[in-house]
C-alpha cells in the first residue's frame, strides 16, 4: 500500500512548503508564533465537493473541494484552535481544514488532507 500512494503521488507531485501557526495561552494571554516547515512532496487534486443550497435563487450549487494526498510521515497538521497549517501554489493560498490517516492492517499508509482555499 506505501507503493500505491508513492505511485499515486508521483504520477502528478507538487512541492508544497507549509507554514505553521501555533498559539499557546499562559497567563491568561495568547500568544502565536509561526515557523516555516521542510518542504514536502504531495499530490493536490480536485472532488466534487459539497452541495449547498441557495435559498435566494432557490438551487443547489455544488462547491468544488481541494484535498491533498501525503506520504504516511508527512508534518501536516489539521486546523484547531492551537494549530493552523497553511501553504501557497501556484498563487493560490491553502488552509489545511482537516488531516485523515489512511491505515492499512493498522499501519498508515497515507495522510488525506482537506483543504480551503483562502
Amino acid at each position: 500500500m506505501l507503493a500505491d500512494t508513492r505511485a499515486m503521488i508521483e504520477d502528478n507531485p507538487s512541492t508544497v512548503t507549509i507554514t505553521r501557526k501555533t498559539w499557546t495561552h499562559a497567563g491568561g494571554k495568547r500568544t502565536s508564533s509561526s515557523r516555516t516547515l521542510s518542504a514536502q512532496t504531495a499530490r493536490l487534486y480536485n472532488t466534487k465537493g459539497d452541495l449547498e443550497y441557495i435559498p435566494d435563487d432557490g438551487r443547489f450549487l455544488r462547491r468544488r473541494g481541494v484535498k491533498m494526498l501525503c506520504y504516511h510521515d508527512a508534518d501536516v497538521l489539521g486546523h484547531t484552535n492551537t494549530n493552523e497549517d497553511t501553504f501557497t501554489l501556484d498563487g493560490r493560498t491553502y488552509l489545511v481544514k482537516t488531516v485523515n490517516k489512511l491505515t492499512w492492517n493498522g499501519v498508515t499508509v497515507s495522510k488525506q488532507c482537506y483543504l480551503e482555499e483562502q
